[in-house]
Protein backbone atom coordinates (compact mmCIF):
# COMPACT_ATOMS: atom_id res chain seq x y z
CA UNK A 1 0.00 0.00 0.00
CA UNK A 2 2.88 2.14 0.65
CA UNK A 3 3.58 3.00 -2.84
CA UNK A 4 -0.11 3.55 -4.14
CA UNK A 5 -0.10 7.13 -3.85
CA UNK A 6 3.26 7.35 -6.41
CA UNK A 7 1.20 4.75 -8.45
CA UNK A 8 -2.26 6.20 -8.84
CA UNK A 9 -0.12 9.70 -9.66
CA UNK A 10 1.16 7.80 -12.76
CA UNK A 11 -2.37 6.90 -13.62
CA UNK A 12 -3.58 10.24 -13.57
CA UNK A 13 -0.63 11.27 -15.70
CA UNK A 14 -1.38 8.20 -18.39
CA UNK A 15 -5.11 9.48 -18.48
CA UNK A 16 -4.16 12.93 -18.94
CA UNK A 17 -2.45 12.03 -21.58
CA UNK A 18 -5.02 10.28 -23.57
CA UNK A 19 -5.18 7.19 -21.64
CA UNK A 20 -1.92 5.97 -22.80
CA UNK A 21 0.26 3.30 -21.23
CA UNK A 22 3.40 2.72 -22.32
CA UNK A 23 4.66 -1.01 -22.20
CA UNK A 24 7.67 0.36 -20.12
CA UNK A 25 5.25 2.06 -17.66
CA UNK A 26 3.46 -1.32 -17.42
CA UNK A 27 6.56 -3.06 -16.68
CA UNK A 28 7.99 -0.53 -14.26
CA UNK A 29 4.78 -0.36 -12.16
CA UNK A 30 4.71 -4.29 -12.03
CA UNK A 31 8.24 -3.89 -10.94
CA UNK A 32 7.55 -1.64 -8.12
CA UNK A 33 4.56 -3.88 -6.60
CA UNK A 34 7.28 -6.68 -6.39
CA UNK A 35 9.47 -5.07 -5.48
CA UNK A 36 7.89 -3.94 -1.95
CA UNK A 37 6.91 -6.83 -1.48
CA UNK A 38 10.35 -8.10 -1.09
CA UNK A 39 11.13 -8.74 2.55
CA UNK A 40 12.96 -5.42 4.01
CA UNK A 41 11.33 -3.41 1.55
CA UNK A 42 7.88 -2.56 3.74
CA UNK A 43 9.18 1.36 5.05
CA UNK A 44 10.47 2.68 2.23
CA UNK A 45 11.08 6.23 3.81
CA UNK A 46 13.50 4.65 5.79
CA UNK A 47 15.24 2.12 3.67
CA UNK A 48 16.45 4.87 0.58
CA UNK A 49 19.95 5.65 0.66
CA UNK A 50 20.61 9.31 1.39
CA UNK A 51 23.51 11.07 -0.84
CA UNK A 52 25.81 11.49 1.99
CA UNK A 53 25.66 8.11 3.20
CA UNK A 54 26.62 6.86 -0.38
CA UNK A 55 29.52 9.68 -0.95
CA UNK A 56 31.02 8.01 2.14
CA UNK A 57 30.84 4.68 0.69
CA UNK A 58 31.49 5.42 -2.83
CA UNK A 59 32.73 2.20 -3.75
CA UNK A 60 30.13 0.09 -2.43
CA UNK A 61 27.56 2.27 -2.94
CA UNK A 62 26.52 0.68 -6.20
CA UNK A 63 26.49 -3.16 -4.10
CA UNK A 64 24.24 -1.65 -1.85
CA UNK A 65 21.57 0.19 -3.94
CA UNK A 66 18.44 0.16 -2.86
CA UNK A 67 16.09 -2.24 -5.45
CA UNK A 68 12.64 0.34 -4.28
CA UNK A 69 14.56 3.52 -5.41
CA UNK A 70 16.00 1.74 -8.56
CA UNK A 71 11.81 0.69 -9.16
CA UNK A 72 11.03 4.08 -8.83
CA UNK A 73 13.80 5.61 -11.04
CA UNK A 74 12.54 3.07 -13.95
CA UNK A 75 9.03 4.48 -13.17
CA UNK A 76 10.21 7.98 -13.20
CA UNK A 77 11.81 7.53 -16.61
CA UNK A 78 9.14 5.57 -18.30
CA UNK A 79 6.78 8.54 -16.93
CA UNK A 80 9.44 10.91 -19.11
CA UNK A 81 9.61 8.98 -21.81
CA UNK A 82 5.49 9.18 -22.26
CA UNK A 83 5.63 12.69 -21.89
CA UNK A 84 8.06 13.22 -24.45
CA UNK A 85 6.70 10.76 -27.02
CA UNK A 86 3.39 12.65 -26.38
CA UNK A 87 4.67 16.14 -26.71
CA UNK A 88 6.40 14.54 -30.03
CA UNK A 89 3.21 13.26 -31.90
CA UNK A 90 2.00 16.98 -32.64
CA UNK A 91 4.88 17.24 -34.69
CA UNK A 92 5.31 20.81 -33.08
CA UNK A 93 9.25 22.46 -34.56
CA UNK A 94 9.06 24.44 -31.66
CA UNK A 95 8.21 22.03 -28.96
CA UNK A 96 9.24 18.50 -30.23
CA UNK A 97 12.57 17.27 -29.60
CA UNK A 98 15.34 18.56 -32.37
CA UNK A 99 16.09 15.87 -34.78
CA UNK A 100 19.06 13.71 -33.67
CA UNK A 101 22.09 14.03 -36.13
CA UNK A 102 22.15 11.07 -38.05
CA UNK A 103 24.41 10.05 -41.29
CA UNK A 104 21.71 9.82 -43.70
CA UNK A 105 20.80 7.23 -46.36
CA UNK A 106 19.11 7.74 -49.87
CA UNK A 107 15.66 5.83 -50.11
CA UNK A 108 16.34 4.71 -53.51
CA UNK A 109 19.24 2.89 -51.94
CA UNK A 110 17.60 1.41 -49.15
CA UNK A 111 16.83 -2.76 -49.53
CA UNK A 112 15.04 -3.25 -46.32
CA UNK A 113 11.40 -4.04 -46.52
CA UNK A 114 8.48 -1.21 -44.94
CA UNK A 115 7.52 -2.74 -42.03
CA UNK A 116 6.26 -1.62 -38.21
CA UNK A 117 4.77 -3.22 -35.28
CA UNK A 118 1.08 -2.24 -34.63
CA UNK A 119 1.24 -1.66 -30.72
CA UNK A 120 -2.05 -0.85 -29.52
CA UNK A 121 -5.54 1.06 -29.35
CA UNK A 122 -5.31 3.16 -26.50
CA UNK A 123 -7.79 5.11 -24.78
CA UNK A 124 -10.70 2.53 -25.56
CA UNK A 125 -14.77 3.26 -24.28
CA UNK A 126 -15.98 1.35 -21.42
CA UNK A 127 -18.62 0.40 -23.33
CA UNK A 128 -16.99 -1.52 -26.37
CA UNK A 129 -16.14 -3.92 -23.86
CA UNK A 130 -19.73 -5.52 -24.19
CA UNK A 131 -20.21 -4.32 -27.51
CA UNK A 132 -17.37 -5.89 -29.53
CA UNK A 133 -15.81 -9.32 -29.07
CA UNK A 134 -13.12 -9.04 -31.26
CA UNK A 135 -10.71 -5.93 -33.53
CA UNK A 136 -8.49 -6.10 -36.11
CA UNK A 137 -7.14 -3.42 -38.47
CA UNK A 138 -6.94 -3.44 -41.93
CA UNK A 139 -3.26 -1.92 -43.01
CA UNK A 140 -3.33 -0.09 -46.73
CA UNK A 141 -0.73 1.16 -48.67
CA UNK A 142 -1.51 3.76 -50.85
CA UNK A 143 -0.28 5.84 -53.54
CA UNK A 144 -2.70 8.41 -55.37
CA UNK A 145 -5.59 6.86 -54.01
CA UNK A 146 -5.17 3.63 -55.36
CA UNK A 147 -3.40 0.57 -53.48
CA UNK A 148 -0.03 -0.36 -53.77
CA UNK A 149 -0.63 -3.78 -52.73
CA UNK A 150 -3.34 -5.92 -51.66
CA UNK A 151 -4.08 -4.71 -47.62
CA UNK A 152 -2.67 -6.72 -44.92
CA UNK A 153 -5.46 -7.61 -42.08
CA UNK A 154 -3.89 -8.23 -38.56
CA UNK A 155 -4.64 -10.72 -36.17
CA UNK A 156 -8.00 -10.48 -34.39
CA UNK A 157 -8.00 -9.62 -30.48
CA UNK A 158 -9.94 -8.76 -27.91
CA UNK A 159 -9.10 -6.04 -25.32
CA UNK A 160 -6.92 -5.62 -22.37
CA UNK A 161 -7.35 -3.89 -18.86
CA UNK A 162 -4.21 -2.19 -17.21
CA UNK A 163 -4.78 0.75 -16.13
CA UNK A 164 -7.49 1.45 -18.89
CA UNK A 165 -8.51 -0.76 -21.10
CA UNK A 166 -6.96 -1.03 -24.72
CA UNK A 167 -7.25 -3.09 -27.58
CA UNK A 168 -3.57 -4.79 -27.91
CA UNK A 169 -1.77 -6.25 -31.02
CA UNK A 170 1.77 -6.16 -30.61
CA UNK A 171 2.17 -7.45 -34.29
CA UNK A 172 4.59 -6.33 -36.52
CA UNK A 173 3.77 -5.87 -40.47
CA UNK A 174 5.70 -6.12 -43.23
CA UNK A 175 4.52 -5.04 -47.15
CA UNK A 176 6.69 -6.85 -49.44
CA UNK A 177 8.21 -3.85 -51.34
CA UNK A 178 11.74 -2.11 -50.75
CA UNK A 179 12.23 1.20 -49.42
CA UNK A 180 13.98 2.36 -52.17
CA UNK A 181 10.67 1.43 -54.76
CA UNK A 182 8.40 3.56 -51.88
CA UNK A 183 6.75 6.73 -54.15
CA UNK A 184 7.41 10.17 -52.37
CA UNK A 185 3.94 10.69 -51.49
CA UNK A 186 3.06 7.29 -50.78
CA UNK A 187 0.21 6.99 -47.49
CA UNK A 188 -0.30 4.41 -44.62
CA UNK A 189 -4.24 4.06 -43.90
CA UNK A 190 -4.86 2.08 -40.75
CA UNK A 191 -8.73 1.29 -40.53
CA UNK A 192 -10.13 -0.11 -37.22
CA UNK A 193 -12.82 -3.00 -37.46
CA UNK A 194 -14.79 -4.28 -34.34
CA UNK A 195 -16.61 -7.90 -34.61
CA UNK A 196 -19.81 -7.50 -32.65
CA UNK A 197 -20.53 -9.45 -29.58
CA UNK A 198 -23.83 -11.50 -31.08
CA UNK A 199 -24.50 -12.88 -27.47
CA UNK A 200 -24.33 -9.52 -26.15
CA UNK A 201 -27.28 -7.64 -25.24
CA UNK A 202 -25.82 -4.02 -24.88
CA UNK A 203 -25.07 -4.61 -29.26
CA UNK A 204 -26.19 -1.63 -30.96
CA UNK A 205 -29.38 -2.08 -33.02
CA UNK A 206 -29.45 -5.83 -31.79
CA UNK A 207 -33.15 -6.20 -33.64
CA UNK A 208 -31.01 -5.57 -36.83
CA UNK A 209 -29.46 -8.33 -36.30
CA UNK A 210 -25.99 -7.22 -37.72
CA UNK A 211 -22.90 -9.83 -38.26
CA UNK A 212 -20.71 -8.05 -40.13
CA UNK A 213 -17.36 -6.16 -38.32
CA UNK A 214 -17.95 -2.18 -38.16
CA UNK A 215 -15.50 0.01 -39.21
CA UNK A 216 -14.52 1.68 -35.99
CA UNK A 217 -11.86 4.64 -36.74
CA UNK A 218 -9.51 5.16 -39.36
CA UNK A 219 -6.06 7.24 -39.69
CA UNK A 220 -3.77 8.26 -42.64
CA UNK A 221 -0.12 8.64 -41.94
CA UNK A 222 2.81 9.98 -44.90
CA UNK A 223 5.36 7.74 -44.85
CA UNK A 224 7.97 10.75 -45.84
CA UNK A 225 7.44 14.34 -43.94
CA UNK A 226 7.80 17.55 -45.18
CA UNK A 227 11.60 17.15 -45.06
CA UNK A 228 11.52 13.70 -47.37
CA UNK A 229 12.44 11.68 -44.07
CA UNK A 230 11.16 8.37 -44.06
CA UNK A 231 8.68 8.44 -40.48
CA UNK A 232 10.55 6.50 -37.91
CA UNK A 233 10.31 5.53 -34.07
CA UNK A 234 7.11 5.38 -31.95
CA UNK A 235 4.34 7.69 -33.58
CA UNK A 236 0.56 7.82 -31.46
CA UNK A 237 -2.15 8.74 -34.40
CA UNK A 238 -5.62 10.03 -33.64
CA UNK A 239 -8.22 7.88 -34.57
CA UNK A 240 -11.09 9.45 -36.81
CA UNK A 241 -14.39 7.96 -35.91
CA UNK A 242 -17.11 8.02 -38.45
CA UNK A 243 -20.03 9.88 -37.34
CA UNK A 244 -22.44 6.94 -37.89
CA UNK A 245 -20.18 5.14 -35.05
CA UNK A 246 -20.61 8.16 -32.28
CA UNK A 247 -23.72 6.93 -30.65
CA UNK A 248 -21.86 3.55 -29.83
CA UNK A 249 -18.83 5.15 -28.60
CA UNK A 250 -20.45 7.50 -26.26
CA UNK A 251 -24.29 8.12 -25.31
CA UNK A 252 -23.50 11.54 -24.13
CA UNK A 253 -23.42 13.86 -26.11
CA UNK A 254 -20.95 16.83 -25.00
CA UNK A 255 -18.62 13.56 -24.75
CA UNK A 256 -18.21 12.65 -28.10
CA UNK A 257 -15.73 15.19 -29.19
CA UNK A 258 -13.34 14.30 -25.74
CA UNK A 259 -13.48 10.87 -26.97
CA UNK A 260 -12.78 10.91 -30.58
CA UNK A 261 -9.44 12.68 -29.45
CA UNK A 262 -8.35 10.39 -26.67
CA UNK A 263 -8.74 7.27 -29.15
CA UNK A 264 -4.98 6.85 -29.84
CA UNK A 265 -3.16 4.07 -32.48
CA UNK A 266 0.48 2.98 -31.10
CA UNK A 267 2.55 2.23 -34.36
CA UNK A 268 6.13 1.41 -33.91
CA UNK A 269 8.24 1.72 -36.75
CA UNK A 270 11.74 0.73 -37.03
CA UNK A 271 14.76 3.31 -35.63
CA UNK A 272 17.22 3.05 -37.77
CA UNK A 273 21.25 4.27 -37.07
CA UNK A 274 20.35 6.49 -39.95
CA UNK A 275 17.94 9.11 -41.78
CA UNK A 276 16.29 7.65 -45.16
CA UNK A 277 15.76 10.87 -47.16
CA UNK A 278 14.30 10.81 -50.61
CA UNK A 279 16.16 12.08 -53.16
CA UNK A 280 15.41 11.67 -57.16
CA UNK A 281 18.36 9.88 -58.51
CA UNK A 282 20.70 12.27 -60.25
CA UNK A 283 21.22 11.59 -64.10
CA UNK A 284 24.61 10.19 -65.10
CA UNK A 285 27.24 13.28 -65.97
CA UNK A 286 29.05 11.16 -69.08
CA UNK A 287 25.61 11.31 -70.70
CA UNK A 288 25.64 13.45 -74.40
CA UNK A 289 23.46 15.48 -75.92
CA UNK A 290 22.77 14.88 -79.82
CA UNK A 291 20.34 16.65 -82.38
CA UNK A 292 17.75 14.14 -83.98
CA UNK A 293 18.86 15.57 -86.92
CA UNK A 294 21.84 12.96 -86.51
CA UNK A 295 19.65 10.15 -86.57
CA UNK A 296 18.91 8.02 -90.01
CA UNK A 297 15.59 9.14 -91.83
CA UNK A 298 13.81 5.54 -90.80
CA UNK A 299 15.30 6.41 -87.09
CA UNK A 300 13.79 9.88 -86.90
CA UNK A 301 10.31 9.03 -88.44
CA UNK A 302 9.73 5.87 -85.90
CA UNK A 303 10.91 7.88 -82.64
CA UNK A 304 8.88 10.87 -84.08
CA UNK A 305 5.91 8.43 -84.52
CA UNK A 306 6.28 7.17 -81.36
CA UNK A 307 6.59 10.56 -78.98
CA UNK A 308 4.02 12.42 -81.04
CA UNK A 309 1.12 9.90 -80.00
CA UNK A 310 -0.91 10.81 -76.70
CA UNK A 311 1.14 10.34 -73.23
CA UNK A 312 0.10 8.83 -69.95
CA UNK A 313 -0.04 12.88 -68.73
CA UNK A 314 -2.48 13.45 -71.41
CA UNK A 315 -0.33 15.44 -73.93
CA UNK A 316 3.22 15.91 -75.50
CA UNK A 317 4.79 19.04 -76.26
CA UNK A 318 6.71 19.12 -79.65
CA UNK A 319 9.47 21.35 -80.89
CA UNK A 320 10.76 19.42 -83.98
CA UNK A 321 14.04 22.46 -84.06
CA UNK A 322 14.98 22.04 -80.45
CA UNK A 323 13.91 18.17 -80.14
CA UNK A 324 17.30 16.24 -78.59
CA UNK A 325 17.97 13.12 -77.36
CA UNK A 326 20.58 11.48 -75.08
CA UNK A 327 22.87 8.94 -75.18
CA UNK A 328 24.68 7.00 -72.64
Amino acid sequence: KAMEPIIKAVRKICYSLDGIETPAITAAVKNLRRTVNLPGNKSPEGSIISSDDTSKNPIGSLQSENPLQISIDQLTSAVHALLQLHLNSYDSPSLSTPRTTKSTKEAWTATEHLQFTIFAAHGIPNNWVSVYEKYYLVCSLTHNGKDLFKPVQSKKVGTYKKFFYLIKWDELIIFPIQISQLPLESILCLTLFGILNQNGGNSPDSNKQRKGPEMLGQVSLPLFDFERMLTCGTKLLHLWIPPQNLNTVSGVAHKKRNLMERIMLQVDFPSLPFDIIYKIPQAANNSTCNSIETLEKDSRERLLSIISKEGTYGYVFLVTSNLTFHMQ
